[in-house]
């Protein structure tokens, strides 16, 4: 009986940490096929004009990240923090991994090591512009 109420516990509180994944957007290339967008709404952090929030990239092909060693690893979607700035309508990866499954499922097949990327504009009309739109409420 403790047993039960313990996995019943255990399924509750695990069920209110998942990620509340809203798709924004799809792109397609002819190498790597269709890319889909989403952002985990209940993430988002504002400190003046800059914003917080997860993002993930789920990919309908397979994508490969070589390691150091020319090791080649398989992945199916890539899920990251990034950071908005929306008066200058940049944003920058803040930190991301690799994952082997589709809507970071499986394993992670690298991590960043939490080394903010470069700013980037969030050029017209690509996913990292409905990114800023959402984070931004723009």
């Amino acid at each position: 009986m403790r047993k039960a109420i313990l996995m019943m516990l255990v399924t509750v509180v695990s069920g209110g940490a998942a990620a509340e994944w809203v798709k924004i957007g799809t792109s397609h290339t002819q190498e790597h096929g269709y890319r889909f967008a989403y952002v985990d709404p209940s993430t988002i952090h504002k400190s003046g004009d800059m914003m917080r929030m997860l993002d993930m990239f789920d990919y309908e092909e397979a994508h490969h990240f070589f390691k150091p060693a020319g090791e080649a690893q398989r992945y199916l979607s890539q899920k990251g923090q990034s950071e908005y700035d929306c008066k200058s309508k940049r944003w920058r990866r803040l930190d991301f991994s690799l994952h082997s499954g589709n809507l970071a499922k499986g394993n992670v097949v690298y991590a960043s090591n939490g080394t903010p990327g470069p700013w980037l504009p969030a050029s017209a009309g690509t996913v990292f512009e409905a990114r800023l739109i959402f984070a931004c409420g723009i």
